[in-house]
């Protein structure tokens, strides 16, 4: 099969890393498979750019070039990048500018039509993933799902609303947006044209011809109310999965040895992107649970290490918090752990929460979104109301004063991690589908 994925970035994490698994993997499977990109993080073989300049005015094209000329000097230049990147782009397509001034979705790159083309193989099929992040025109949905097999893979809720990746409580996503709540929810809006933004989505998914895929059955439920129904010819849900060849359960001693971790010490680890202010997380309620925990864990001291954030390490009473920065081998970081603490406001599966516990750690986490599905409560962790910090605590005190709890719960962890959620079932799950939607094209044509 040939199957071109169309995702914001190549990168680590969340839906780049989903897309460059299912990528890797299919090639190890003896499948074509490419990766097309707004932007590049990393090198990776089989990916590259969407050329959107060649399709754009010869207008168009002399200030993108500019903006890469500008680029180059932002690390000597105060402002470059911002006008690189933010400005010039408008002056190339002054209807971008006229877009972002009245709160409409920016759909103006040019390329996107083009998609196939720029392929280097014919797609049986197209493969989409996140679509929002400046870099894909959502009105080529209709012609390219009629060209070719379309599948998305939903990693948050953008497709639902008019402008939010998440909506937290609000649900005028499901009535015509309007009115929002909160325009700063990324992606951002100037004002509030939400209910312009969904009107337009709904019409263009009305056209379209899609195969869903959701993580999570919580997400799987939304898409069931949202006007993406009105493109949907399947819906299913294939959870994340991981590499159980590299998350797996290992020598605990030793791999505290290796990050300079103490021996003795009840380690709670978390791990997201820029943690302090990620509006997805709640640091707020992790730090006052670990506070909590700290006073009444007896006899043994207390680390909590927050990996994602190059910040200074804080005291909060008798805890010490230390901040790493992000780093790609964190199967280390899960098996030196005792506990993986998870607090989020929103929350379409928690990758990270999936790689935990295949390394035989259990995870308390707020019950929100998908993490209810990845963690059998009381099995395999706890599940806690967002927000409860004491509720967090005295989960953490349990596992903490119980070393029989710890390692009953990080031995069934794994074991369900490995049943569930192994990279060779989701890889399975996209193969079937794949070949369904391929045989399902042929019969009509």
């Amino acid at each position: 099969m040939n199957i071109l994925h169309v995702n914001q970035q190549i990168g680590p994490g969340g839906a780049s890393g989903i897309c460059s698994t299912l990528h890797r993997t299919l090639h190890a499977n003896g499948h074509e498979s490419h990766i097309l990109t707004g932007r590049k993080l990393r090198e990776e073989p089989g990916g590259q750019l969407i050329n959107h300049d060649r399709y754009r005015s010869t207008w168009g094209r002399f200030w993108m070039r500019l903006a890469r000329v500008i680029n180059r000097y932002s690390g000597r230049i105060r402002g470059a990048q911002r006008i690189s990147e933010r400005w010039i782009p408008y002056l190339a397509a002054p209807m971008r500018w006229w877009a972002w001034w009245g709160g409409h979705e920016d759909f103006y790159f040019p390329g996107t039509g083009h998609l196939i083309d720029q392929a280097p193989f014919h797609p049986d099929v197209l493969h989409l993933h996140n679509l929002h992040g400046d870099y894909f025109d959502l009105r080529e949905l209709p012609g390219l799902s009629h060209a070719v097999p379309t599948i998305i893979t939903l990693h948050d809720a953008w497709m639902l609303a008019g402008h939010c990746s998440h909506s937290f409580a609000c649900e005028r996503w499901k009535t015509g947006c309007g009115v929002c709540p909160d325009l700063d929810i990324s992606p951002a809006i100037r004002r509030d044209a939400s209910a312009f933004n969904w009107q337009r989505k709904k019409a263009i998914y009305r056209h379209s011809q899609l195969s869903v895929v959701c993580p999570s059955q919580w997400l799987a439920d939304k898409v069931r109310q949202s006007i993406l129904m009105e493109g949907v010819q399947h819906l299913e849900v294939i959870n994340n999965g991981v590499n159980t060849s590299v998350f797996k359960p290992g020598d605990k001693a030793a791999a505290r040895e290796i990050l300079g971790w103490p021996q003795d010490a009840f380690v709670v680890l978390f791990a997201a992107s820029g943690i302090k202010n990620n509006i997805w997380k709640d640091y707020v309620t992790m730090r006052k649970a670990i506070r909590l925990a700290g006073e009444r864990v007896c006899g043994r001291s207390m680390r909590f290490f927050a990996v994602g954030e190059a910040a200074s390490d804080e005291q909060v009473g008798s805890v010490k918090i230390e901040f790493l920065p992000y780093r790609d081998a964190l199967a280390e970081c899960y098996q030196a752990a005792d506990v993986y603490l998870h607090a989020a406001k929103a929350e379409a599966w928690g990758l990270v929460i999936t790689e935990a516990l295949a390394c035989g750690t259990p995870a308390v986490a707020t019950a929100v979104g998908g993490i209810p599905e990845q963690i059998v409560e009381g099995e395999t962790g706890f599940l806690v109301p967002p927000g409860d910090a004491l509720a967090m605590a005295e989960c953490l005190i349990r596992l903490a004063q119980s070393s029989d709890l710890l390692h009953r719960m990080g031995a069934a962890a794994a074991k369900d991690a490995a049943e569930r959620f192994s990279l060779e079932r989701m890889v399975s799950g996209y193969d079937r589908l794949y070949q369904n939607m391929i045989e399902s094209r042929n019969l009509y044509t």
